[in-house]
């Protein structure tokens, strides 16, 4: 019976504590004070980021494919085409076609700060898959189509136009402004970026601030959410290409082996595949939900808010589908794969790649070790090519995060504002040995469906979001004057 009472009374106490967790896990957010609203006057944005999209900057792992000379009329174009940005800042070429811009300030003294993209896209793939050209920036029903309108020639553009008319407004300054535009992001980045870095480091230039691509302003992605989100990445993570390799004797196929390279090869990659590493719950993700947590349904908040006892569901939950599987595990993807070279020939090699994203807490070293028990005893050599741990995390206690998300909410008054970690890879992370605070965010509203055009089949932007980028870059270069911090 005392049993019976004291198992009753401490079932009351947990109900009581996960219930006035719930109700005290309501939004906290305070109203923002919005910035002044700047005189719009951009009527060419559109048609300028039609021009720049024909541009065929397309870059390439093997740079003997790379039209070079695309690269150089593009920064031709942006000298003719922005003469007032042009007039008030220097440039530099950084390894021939990486753009570094100064706006150089009133007051030296002050860190300066960077906004940086990338002008290189990735191939279009099938042109018959395209609705448009994606060469020819074609505009039509409130819509510019075509490669590089959301990654991310939009931001170079928007940038400039918001620059152009602050110059030609006689707008200057107190804090230098840095633009850095690299030519290979999309493979890599190591000589744009990258060489980039090493640039700053001889100039003695140190970054307050770099804003990158990454987070942007988007519309049903969490459940239960029925605001825009505005997500500003403050890291991401690690990235590896893990090679699988596997091999036999050759032959016919007409007289096959029981296993050839490849089926052994195919086995591994589907044991690796089905054996995710282990799900957990780091600083960034767990950030983003705390904030985003008072919006969601109650069942949602009644989780978060009592992680101290209910992160297990949590996690279960979280791994359901790919978006929130990526915030709580290292994950694994088989991407390529290559055996014989005549479909009646047995290969004697096969060699597969695993794309690995690292979550911060996993190394290399520590996948490679957990691939290697999963696959032990079957033969496999696996080595590892390109690989860089996650990045640091920057802090949301900051100025320069309060700056940011203030000029956010001038521009996008309804959106939720969040940290989030930046699950693919960016140019942002090279930045690290020269800046404060790295953060990554598009001033765009995108659904799902327009996410999903990155790197795919009709790319293409709103008009109404081009205008909106040019806003928040006005907004923000004022913002970050040194009396307004």
């Amino acid at each position: 019976m005392i049993i019976t009472i004291t198992t009753a009374a401490l079932f009351l106490l947990l109900t009581a504590v996960i219930t006035l967790r719930t109700i005290r896990f309501s939004s906290r957010a305070e109203a923002l004070e919005h910035l002044p609203k700047q005189r719009e006057q951009f009527p060419l944005a559109v048609t300028h980021l039609s021009e720049a999209i024909r541009f065929k900057t397309v870059s390439h792992y093997d740079r003997s494919l790379t039209d070079w000379e695309a690269f150089t009329a593009f920064h031709a174009w942006l000298e003719k085409t922005y003469p007032h940005a042009h007039a008030c800042m220097s440039r530099d070429m950084i390894n021939t076609y990486t753009l570094h811009y100064r706006w150089e300030g009133r007051r030296s003294e002050i860190d300066p700060i960077l906004l940086t993209a990338h002008q290189d896209v990735v191939p279009v793939g099938d042109l018959d898959h395209w609705e448009h050209d994606p060469f020819a920036g074609v505009i039509e029903e409130g819509y510019l189509w075509g490669r590089g309108t959301l990654d991310v020639k939009n931001q170079i553009i928007t940038i400039f136009e918001a620059i152009e008319q602050l110059a030609a407004e006689g707008y200057t300054p107190e804090r230098s402004i840095h633009l850095c535009f690299g030519h290979d992001e999309e493979v890599g980045g190591s000589e744009g970026a990258g060489s980039a870095v090493e640039y700053f480091k001889q100039q003695g230039i140190h970054f307050s601030m770099v804003l990158d691509e990454g987070g942007a302003v988007t519309e049903h992605m969490l459940e239960g959410i029925n605001r825009p989100i505005a997500t500003i990445g403050i890291g991401e993570k690690g990235y590896m290409d893990l090679v699988l390799k596997s091999s036999s004797a050759g032959g016919h196929a007409s007289m096959p082996l029981q296993q050839t390279a490849l089926s052994t090869l195919a086995r591994a990659i589907v044991d690796v595949q089905s054996s995710p590493m282990p799900a957990r719950l780091t600083p960034a993700p767990l950030q983003m939900f705390k904030t985003l947590g008072p919006y969601m349904s109650v069942s949602s908040r009644i989780v978060i808010a009592n992680l101290w006892l209910l992160k297990p569901l949590f996690l279960k939950i979280m791994g359901r589908n790919p978006a929130g599987n990526a915030m709580i595990r290292t994950t694994m993807a088989a991407t390529m794969a290559h055996g014989s070279d005549a479909a009646n020939v047995l290969p004697t090699e096969a060699e597969g790649i695993i794309n690995v994203r690292l979550l911060h807490g996993d190394s290399p070293e520590d996948v490679i070790s957990y691939v290697q028990q999963v696959l032990h005893g079957q033969g496999i050599i696996i080595e590892r090519r390109r690989a860089e741990g996650p990045s640091a995390i920057s802090t949301t206690d900051s100025p320069e995060f309060e700056r940011l998300t203030k000029t956010i909410a001038d521009i996008f008054p309804a959106a939720v504002i969040t940290p989030y970690l930046m699950v693919g890879g960016s140019d942002a992370r090279k930045y690290e040995p020269i800046a404060d605070h790295i953060y990554r965010f598009c001033p765009y509203q995108l659904e799902a469906t327009e996410l999903g055009r990155m790197h795919s089949y009709n790319e293409r932007i709103s008009v109404q979001n081009i205008y909106a980028g040019v806003r928040f870059f006005t907004s923000l270069i004022r913002a970050f004057d040194p009396q307004q911090i």
